[in-house]
């Protein structure tokens, strides 16, 4: 099967730097997103709202008929609402969990695929600049990676999350003293521990939650 990639979302440089890596590797993408950064080629890509989750067995149809059977999803999209109420609170539940859920539900309907799912350290420790909501929404997607890990190896499907911290948003390096490694991380490293996990070099790895922080979460 042609390697087939399924983006969902647009966040900072780990989309555009795994958009890139995929690229030059001749391989083919599609990226959903509420609004297409510049980077995307516009036959690349899709506009979707993730808390339209009835519509996502259709979208994922439709992208297969259009463009071929998908191998692989990448969720990395980070949804954060601001000034939570009990509706917010839901809706962000729904686009940060459900969605991906759904997704999932559509990919393993097939043998022979792989997802990684982008997390954060609030999935493992909290944070002080973080809603609840948040923390719980990242702690069950490593749960959800989990459980299709489990219940579809038999299919050979295999899926994994990655927990970045300090990872550059601009061109520019950086000395960060709580970091082991005593620096912020570049987006082609994690781009490239992605691709790995969805490669057949990973081909033993599965439900597995992987930090890549300079060795931060190694620390008291």
């Amino acid at each position: 099967m042609t390697e087939h990639f399924l983006l969902i979302g647009s966040r900072s440089k780990i989309t555009e730097s795994l958009y890139n890596l995929l690229k030059d590797l001749k391989i083919k993408i599609t990226v959903i997103s509420r609004k297409k950064p510049r980077f995307i080629k516009k036959n690349d890509f899709y506009s979707f709202n993730l808390i339209n989750i009835n519509k996502i067995s259709s979208l994922y149809n439709k992208i297969e008929k259009i463009k071929g059977e998908i191998s692989s999803i990448v969720f990395c999209f980070r949804y954060r609402e601001k000034n939570l109420n009990n509706k917010k609170i839901l809706q962000s539940f729904t686009v940060n969990v459900l969605s991906t859920i759904y997704f999932l539900e559509n990919l393993v309907k097939k043998k022979n695929k792989t997802a990684v799912i982008v997390t954060s350290e609030a999935a493992i420790r909290i944070t002080k600049t973080q809603h609840l909501e948040y923390h719980l929404s990242k702690s069950s997607l490593e749960t959800v990676a989990k459980y299709f890990a489990v219940n579809y190896a038999k299919y050979n499907v295999r899926v994994n999350c990655i927990r970045p911290s300090h990872f550059l948003k601009n061109g520019k390096s950086k000395k960060i003293s709580e970091v082991p490694l005593l620096r912020s991380g570049d987006p082609k490293e994690l781009s490239n521990l992605i691709y790995f996990l969805c490669s057949k070099k990973s081909s033993y790895i599965t439900g597995e939650c992987i930090s890549i922080d300079g060795g931060k979460n190694l620390q008291c």
